[in-house]
């Protein structure tokens, strides 16, 4: 009796370690669906962005924002596709950078995007690796530099 009772409760430990993976998996996709339903709205921004810049009415936005968020947002959507052709995505971000940084966050995604999208799209073999360092800094102003 005990020995069918211990069974049971290693089968039921068991379903529920499946239904838990399952639903991770799942959450996973729907996060990674959402991304991809803001980087169209972002392609479509950037579209409209050339076209303010032929114009000469380009806007800056400037605020704060995490890069460190920024980062993670390029990294989770290029993972997908840098894997399917068989590369490593690495991300190096230097600790020295301020948690928040202010700057126009859409435009430093974007170019954070095309760099990475580039990277991946002609690195026949090996893997691309996205390199975010301090260069330096005066009173209130830091220069960080990317490298891919």
């Amino acid at each position: 009796m005990i020995t069918k009772t211990v069974f049971v409760i290693v089968d039921i430990i068991a379903i529920i370690d499946i239904l838990f993976t399952i639903r991770a998996a799942m959450r996973i996709k729907a996060e990674y669906g959402r991304w991809l339903e803001y980087t169209l709205l972002d392609l479509i921004n950037e579209i409209l962005d050339f076209s303010k810049i032929e114009a000469g009415r380009m806007n800056i936005i400037t605020g704060d924002y995490d890069l460190q968020q920024v980062i993670r947002d390029c990294y989770y959507f290029f993972e997908e596709p840098a894997g399917s052709k068989d590369l490593y995505l690495h991300v190096r971000c230097d600790e020295k950078i301020p948690a928040r940084l202010k700057g126009d966050a859409f435009h430093i995604k974007q170019i954070l995007t095309n760099m990475i999208s580039n990277a991946v799209k002609y690195t026949k073999a090996g893997g691309v690796t996205v390199d975010i360092s301090k260069k330096h800094s005066l009173s209130l102003t830091a220069c960080v530099c990317g490298r891919i």
